[in-house]
């Protein structure tokens, strides 16, 4: 999924007992201290931002989608053997009437029994995309929302995978959006990972709701038609290739670009190590489709340590997330368009959540942050530093119209374990 994961790759491929409202009212409701600090720098100013808990004692959230009143649908994964690993996925709906940055009540489920290891959401239109990657139950769940918000989902239908060898990277992104042909017309965006570390040359299969070979290394879209209140879902185009793990997905709201990042490779004797720099990446909207964007894995990468292009490195990235003031970003998560109401700086470009080392929290993950990374520019800053204590993985994003959102996989770093240590938080200009 990540940079730092050796061992996640593995365990990727390698509860019952629900815990009903494990989400709980934030402590800081009508407090301003925030969870932990925003990092000072020539486009971040802390003063000018409100953090706060939005909910916390969350079974590992991940995905975040918004409803149509503002709450957020997201996707948590309760465990049933000890950890995320072994895990089932429930979407639980958590809501803020009095606009305070924090949730009003414990959550409820509106939807549960998917195989968990939950990742990535996305939203179009009436239905919700969820993507499970716990071993065995890899796929994309296409859910329909109910009337109103707090109505429970119903399935449409699953996009399962199948894989004939074990893979270091499997299905982790996916992103949504109604196109250009109008109303219940829409895209669906998802990624398959490399093979291994430095190296393609697998074939995932696909199956139930889109039928086919998939290419590793690579970005997928499916048409579907949902106009009839029963999503008709077209055949599999190959958009995108030459990419280890694309784990973050954004379709821009405006240009209609698509957004995606990719991990770098670890070195190969000391996969602790970055080799290569993570990136992110873009197709403009008008060239999405046809020929195929090759973005260079494993013939050519940025190296991490210098910035230099290294090989042929097929389309050249928007940024090379290469150490910042003397800090690392390694593993880079999830993706999310910086939302228009932010401050000018930080509203024409994108925000990364990176994972860093897997299963360290704080000072011990020096790889960590939030980044902030203009399109126009390329240039990046920390919003949130790899130093922050109060910090597991940041990995889930969501912008709103005037906030992000942030879930924090793990507030204790570890993936084992059966207590609920994840939470939500929500970055908003004051």
């Amino acid at each position: 999924m990540m940079r730092r994961t050796a061992g996640l790759a593995t365990g990727l491929m390698l509860v019952a007992g629900l815990l009903f409202g494990v989400a709980v009212i934030g402590t800081n409701a009508q407090s301003d201290e925030a969870p932990f600090a925003l990092q000072p720098s020539e486009r971040v100013d802390p003063a000018a931002f409100r953090v706060t808990t939005f909910a916390e004692g969350l079974f590992f959230p991940y995905g975040m989608v918004e409803l149509d009143d503002g709450s957020l649908l997201v996707g948590t994964s309760t465990p049933t053997g000890g950890s995320y690993y072994a895990s089932t996925g429930e979407l639980l709906r958590l809501a803020d009437a009095d606009a305070n940055g924090v949730a009003d009540a414990p959550g409820a489920a509106l939807y549960s029994g998917l195989p968990g290891m939950l990742v990535s959401m996305a939203r179009a239109g009436d239905l919700v995309f969820v993507v499970s990657v716990q071993g065995g139950g890899e796929q994309i769940a296409v859910l329909r929302l109910g009337d109103a918000p707090a109505d429970p989902l119903t399935e449409v239908g699953i996009i399962h995978f199948g894989y004939a060898v074990t893979m270091d990277h499997g299905t982790y992104a996916v992103a949504a959006r109604e196109d250009a042909r109008g109303a219940d017309r829409h895209d669906l965006y998802f990624n398959v990972g490399s093979l291994a570390n430095d190296a393609v040359g697998a074939t995932v299969t696909a199956s139930g709701l889109v039928t086919g070979d998939l290419a590793d290394a690579s970005i997928y879209r499916v048409a579907i038609d949902d106009r009839a209140g029963a999503a008709a879902f077209g055949a599999l185009e190959r958009i995108a290739s030459g990419l280890r793990n694309a784990a973050g997905i954004a379709v821009h709201p405006e240009t209609g670009d698509l957004l995606f990042e990719d991990n770098g490779i670890d070195t190969p004797n000391d996969r602790i190590v970055a080799l290569s720099a993570d990136e992110v990446n873009r197709i403009p909207a008008a060239e999405i489709g046809g020929e195929v964007d090759d973005f260079g894995f494993p013939n050519g990468y940025v190296d991490y340590g210098t910035g230099e292009p290294v090989g042929d490195g097929g389309v050249a990235p928007v940024a090379a997330l290469t150490p910042w003031n003397q800090s690392e970003n390694e593993g880079a998560a999830g993706i999310a368009v910086a939302p228009a109401g932010f401050p000018d700086g930080l509203n024409d470009g994108v925000f990364v959540g990176i994972h860093g080392q897997w299963d360290e929290i704080g000072i011990e993950n020096e790889e960590n942050p939030l980044l902030y990374v203009d399109l126009g520019s390329g240039d990046f800053v920390h919003v949130v530093g790899n130093d922050e204590a109060a910090v597991g993985h940041l990995d889930g994003l969501l912008s709103t119209d005037d906030a992000l959102f942030a879930a924090d996989l793990s507030g204790v770093g570890s993936l084992s374990g059966a207590e609920p240590t994840g939470a939500i938080y929500r970055i908003a200009p004051r």
